[in-house]
């Protein structure tokens, strides 16, 4: 590891601070090497979100820029240039697309100052984002030599994919999320709490989908996959994450068109590991993904998984849980029913596994090394 006397200033430039996978991502980062060779401040080009009151009360200065449109992006990039020449940060550390051309540029303008991007996405299809993003994204690769040092993926077919549309391949470098295995663990106790809370009797399979409304998310996939799984009638399925409510009229409309009902919508939840305590299976049926973080913390948690071959999600997974086909609710089911057929020491034996296997591959402290020599090597 590179060694400064002082601190080195690191100015982490995110689009956003809602929940999401790189939101939670660049919250466990700060905080785990904030004052340990790192000082950090976090601008969002928009609002606090959920992770700046959390930041912030750990002592992390945080700065919102309130961006409303793509028509404020002048202005957007005028506020971080004076920012930056206030701040005067050793390396910019920005995090995904608008984030990255925005800061990149007032980088470029206030110093110039050496920056990192961040990518956190597979691929982006008109399917999947707005066409406004699309164009950023494939413009964003022509940009990067000229606006950053390096560029971090996630995820393995992240990078492969980026590298198609044109991306430098030599300023790639694959940085996996990594996670703290002393929040997030079985929990014996928490699980009885959990699942009396929810009125999950002892006997009953509880099997779980945590992911925020969206359309490559998979929702109507899991919704679909439960029409037509023809599980013991002892199962309850759970789906959770900000817009999965009880009244929301597109989970509504999801449901009673496959003719499901009795699925209970948790909405957003604060403590993930008291949702995965609660469950039996995790699933993420997503049509598309870079590095989900859900799988890995649902692993963690010692809950074994069942994800579609999208992004990095199978080599997350590896052996320790099953792999379908994206879009196809029947391979979902078919996997249902052979985790239901094990017995409940069998399926403790499979979430053993998976909580190794984060603890091999995906530790916080061996992936917060990597981020330290990697800042210390842009700024030098």
């Amino acid at each position: 590891m590179i060694m400064h006397s002082e601190p080195l200033r690191v100015c982490n430039v995110i689009t956003g601070l809602g929940q999401g996978g790189a939101e939670s991502f660049l919250e466990r980062l700060v905080l785990a090497t904030e004052g340990k060779g790192l000082s950090h401040l976090v601008v969002s080009l928009t609002d606090e979100g959920v992770h700046g009151p959390r930041l912030a009360a750990a002592g992390v200065p945080v700065v919102a820029l309130h961006g409303r449109s793509p028509f404020g992006v002048i202005r957007l990039v005028q506020k971080l240039v004076k920012l930056f020449k206030v701040e005067r940060p050793g390396v910019v550390n920005t995090w995904m697309y608008h984030a990255n051309l925005v800061g990149g540029v007032a980088a470029r303008l206030a110093g110039p100052l050496p920056v990192v991007w961040n990518i956190r996405a597979n691929r982006v299809t008109r399917e999947l984002a707005k066409d406004a993003t699309v164009a950023l994204a494939r413009l964003s690769g022509v940009a990067a030599r000229w606006l950053c040092r390096c560029v971090v993926t996630n995820s393995e077919r992240g990078l492969a994919t980026h590298v198609s549309w044109g991306y430098p391949r030599d300023l790639f470098t694959m940085i996996p999320n990594g996670f703290d295995l002393e929040r997030l663990k079985p929990d014996c106790v928490l699980r009885g709490e959990a699942r009396a809370a929810l009125g999950i009797a002892p006997d009953q399979l509880a099997i779980g989908m945590l992911a925020r409304r969206d359309p490559f998310k998979g929702h109507g996939t899991f919704i679909q996959a439960i029409a037509s799984a023809r599980m013991p009638p002892r199962t309850m399925f759970i789906m959770a994450g900000p817009g999965v409510s009880d009244g929301d009229p597109e989970m509504s409309s999801l449901c009673r068109d496959a003719g499901v009902a009795g699925v209970r919508l948790l909405g957003p939840q604060e403590n993930v590991q008291r949702y995965f305590a609660a469950l039996d299976v995790f699933t993420l049926p997503s049509l598309d993904e870079g590095f989900p973080n859900v799988v890995a913390e649902a692993m963690a948690c010692g809950v074994p998984c069942v994800v579609t071959d999208v992004g990095d999600a199978a080599r997350i997974v590896g052996d320790t849980g099953l792999v379908v086909p994206p879009r196809s609710p029947a391979a979902i089911a078919d996997a249902w029913r052979y985790l239901a057929e094990l017995s409940p020491q069998e399926r403790e034996a499979l979430g053993t596994r998976a909580r190794e296997r984060i603890r091999v591959a995906f530790s916080l402290d061996s992936v917060v090394r990597r981020y330290q020599d990697l800042l210390a090597w842009a700024a030098a």
